[in-house]
């Protein structure tokens, strides 16, 4: 129905971002990370829409760019991914991680996703494996470890966007790529990302 909204960014907490336009108030959903985290109140921002209409609702969906919503479609579009889901998983990871992820099989990265069991992780890996591009690459290695993916959920946990929490940790990362334990990790993260 609506292809974009373009318009002034009023407010922007958590999931939910309100856009005007012409005098209208826009309440979108969005993901948590994305080059819209970076915008601030006043700026003009937009957002490429996706109207998901229910029984008991209607909820409009937004996403910077149009990769990202058809990837929410294509998510959407799984057994048991409803588009609220859907739009945790994007939010809890890159989009080029997410394909990566799926196209690889990667169970244990997938599980991080807050709400996505194994059983979850694995009808993903196996619905949408084929749509996946075939060439996907990650810049490095680190990006899809154990420790970083574990330190990405515990502050994602404690409230800090994915957007911010991914900056810090490639910060950390690029200083020291060498193995690190959770804890140190995760203190000095919390030193720069405040």
């Amino acid at each position: 129905m609506y292809e974009y909204i373009q318009g002034k960014l009023i407010d922007i907490e958590n999931e939910i971002a309100i856009i005007d336009v012409a005098g209208i108030g826009y309440q979108i959903l969005i993901p948590q990370n994305g080059p819209h985290t970076t915008t601030t109140i006043g700026d003009t921002i937009k957002l490429f829409t996706s109207l998901v209409v229910r029984e008991d609702s209607q909820r409009l969906f937004g996403f910077p760019t149009r990769e990202m919503r058809s990837f929410f479609l294509t998510l959407s579009s799984v057994s048991g991914i409803g588009p609220k889901t859907a739009l945790t998983i994007l939010s809890t990871f890159e989009l080029t991680h997410l394909q990566y992820a799926i196209f690889h099989s990667d169970i244990k990265v997938l599980t991080k996703i807050p709400g996505i069991g194994k059983r979850t992780a694995e009808r993903l890996t196996l619905e949408l494996k084929d749509k996946m591009p075939k060439n996907i690459a990650l810049d490095t290695e680190e990006t899809t470890s154990s420790t970083y993916l574990d330190a990405l959920s515990a502050l994602t946990n404690l409230g800090y966007s994915s957007h911010k929490s991914k900056a810090t940790l490639d910060t950390i990362f690029k200083k020291d790529s060498t193995s690190k334990e959770l804890s140190s990790i995760l203190s000095s993260a919390l030193k720069l990302i405040n």
